[in-house]
């Protein structure tokens, strides 16, 4: 599974989690109030979105669009197919820390970049080394 797959599958995951709590706020009788808050929710999505997509844009810089969970996801990924001894080596040489609870929020897009690499790179020598053996 890709990074941008695993990163897709959490992203829906999250929002069919999100329509799922509104709907049960809703049926239990707080419909006034949860409606009120996910309006407001929503607006402040919005209006953050619109926000940080346009110097994201300009920048190229998507290091406030990381959460911790897709972090977790990019370095859980490494760990799966290449060991947990490279997914440490990413943290201590991305984000200069020991533990990945540690990384600071600035630093985990550069992390998330660093294990796509790392998972490409893997994935470029494993074909190379298939075809040398013929």
């Amino acid at each position: 599974m890709s990074i941008e797959k695993a990163l897709a599958d959490l992203t829906a995951a999250l929002i069919a989690n999100t329509e799922a709590v509104q709907a049960l706020q809703k049926a239990q009788g707080g419909k006034a109030a949860a409606g009120k808050a996910a309006d407001k929710e929503e607006a402040e999505t919005k209006t953050t979105t619109k926000t940080t997509s346009k110097p994201a844009a300009k920048k190229g810089d998507d290091e406030d669009e990381i959460s911790e969970e897709v972090m977790k996801a990019a370095l859980n990924k490494v760990k799966e197919d290449l060991g947990s001894d490279e997914a440490k080596k990413i943290i201590k040489t991305v984000a200069k820390v020991e533990k990945m609870a540690d990384i600071p929020e600035g630093k985990r897009a550069a992390v998330v970049k660093k294990c796509k690499e790392v998972l490409e790179a893997a994935a470029g020598e494993g074909e190379g080394g298939e075809d040398d053996g013929l």
